[in-house]
């Protein structure tokens, strides 16, 4: 579920820099106590409140062991917290995928929204509705990539923090592939001669698990070189009229996704299935890659210890790839939020460097300066390996109103249904994103 311009890309050396291990020892606001504070500093921060935290990717379920990243995560957070304000208690509420959206936005309509949320893609709206709460003058700011900025601002003023950078690719079974000698394309075509060789084994060559919607754009995140590879300025030139939706690049993915569903590389109950059974097929050896984000890797090893995963760009006819990264969360306080104080303050703890460390380890990249997140994934580290030696930007999408995605979703599930893409399909998007683009906060 997931930024872009020229201007960006010079930002990106911050992020490819960090990802190398060049990280810096920017201070980090950590809610940690300090000494000589005042009784009336002292005695408020030993009340006692709660402070509630609603999300929709910190599972609660501690006695499974792929969520134990998350676990180890809030007891971070909770310890750091309660060094400032000992009497707290943080409520997290989790709520399931799909759900999630919905609900959020009902409670901050009515105004009972938690003191934090985490959320995607509805900056700009959140922000014109008067949702979120200013950030810009908060110590947390001066921790923010670059790069991630333009995200996380509207009118020049920061809204919201992203604490971790993801992206979609291929990932394939790679002792599958060394046992039957498979090797990784070169070009599309290439590509669709491993789909045939894959299915002539009598194994799915891609598993999909559709029934989860937002699964369905990660072909078009995935081959993003047909789109900002193409022309890395492309959602610029959208919003200043110089290119379209229904125009010749997203045609060309989704007549490629249509190939793909066509020549029956996708499993045929991927509609019926969701993300965590498609991983399933994937860790049993049905299907030979998945098409999933960045924490894909760390999401099996977690299940299936020791399984090997690898890395595979989609390239494009030339041999080209490109390599797309999107803001993975935003986290924003709630300007209604009668502790605002605490809210900016667990903040400061929910991207503190030891809590991203431990929250993102084999399974994203920080959005936060002077952290060192842990690699120890093969497929992780050549993830990061290409985000540095190639072609990148933020990913397709990232500037569309929020109009925009699920129409495109339509689109594919359409196609993977068995419809044929007819062009014309694309134009309702194109609609869309005219008649909200003021929802668009371009960079200038």
């Amino acid at each position: 579920m997931p930024r872009k311009a020229i201007s960006l890309i010079v930002s990106l050396l911050m992020i490819l820099g960090l990802l190398a291990g060049c990280a810096t020892n920017s201070s980090q606001s950590t809610a940690a106590p300090t000494t000589g504070k005042s009784e009336a500093t002292t005695s408020a921060n030993n009340k006692t409140f709660t402070i509630k935290v609603s999300s929709w990717d910190i599972i609660e379920e501690t006695e499974e062991v792929k969520y134990k990243a998350n676990i180890l995560f809030k007891q971070e957070v909770e310890k750091q917290f309660k060094a400032t304000y000992p009497n707290a208690t943080i409520q997290w509420n989790n709520t399931g995928n799909e759900k999630y959206f919905d609900l959020l936005k009902a409670q901050l309509a009515s105004n009972t929204a938690d003191d934090i949320f985490f959320h995607q893609n509805d900056l700009v709206a959140f922000a014109k509705a008067g949702y979120m709460a200013d950030l810009t003058n908060q110590p947390l700011a001066s921790t923010l990539l670059e790069s991630t900025k333009p995200g996380l601002t509207y009118n020049g003023k920061i809204y919201a923090v992203s604490p971790s950078i993801a992206g979609w690719a291929c990932w394939y079974n790679a002792k599958m592939f060394t046992d039957n000698g498979w090797a990784l394309p070169k070009t599309w075509d290439d590509f669709i001669k491993l789909c045939d060789s894959i299915k002539a084994k009598g194994i799915s060559p891609l598993v999909g698990g559709f029934k989860d919607s937002w699964t369905l754009g990660g072909f078009l995140l995935a081959d993003a070189v047909d789109i900002m590879g193409a022309n890395p300025s492309f959602e610029i030139d959208l919003y200043n009229g110089k290119t379209k939706i229904n125009g010749a690049e997203y045609q060309k993915v989704m007549g490629k996704l249509q190939t793909m569903v066509k020549n029956g590389y996708y499993n045929k109950d991927c509609l019926s299935i969701n993300w965590d059974q498609s991983r399933a097929y994937f860790e049993q050896g049905k299907a030979a890659m998945i098409i999933q984000g960045s924490w894909l890797p760390g999401s099996v090893e977690a299940e299936v210890p020791g399984f090997q995963t690898g890395f595979m760009p989609i390239p494009d006819e030339k041999g080209n790839v490109f390599m797309s990264y999107g803001l993975n969360v935003l986290i924003s306080v709630n300007a209604n939020s009668k502790m605002l104080d605490e809210a900016y303050r667990l903040m400061d703890v929910l991207i503190a460097k030891k809590s991203i460390e431990i929250r993102l380890k084999d399974s994203g990249f920080s959005g936060i300066k002077g952290t060192e997140v842990e690699y120890t994934l093969q497929a992780i580290k050549d993830y990061a390996a290409a985000l540095q030696s190639k072609p990148s930007g933020l990913q397709p999408s990232t500037y569309f109103p929020p109009s925009v995605w699920p129409i495109l979703n339509n689109i594919q599930s359409a196609i993977i249904a068995g419809q044929d893409f007819n062009a014309t399909a694309l134009d309702e998007a194109q609609a869309a994103y005219e008649k909200d683009k003021a929802l668009v906060d371009i960079p200038k």
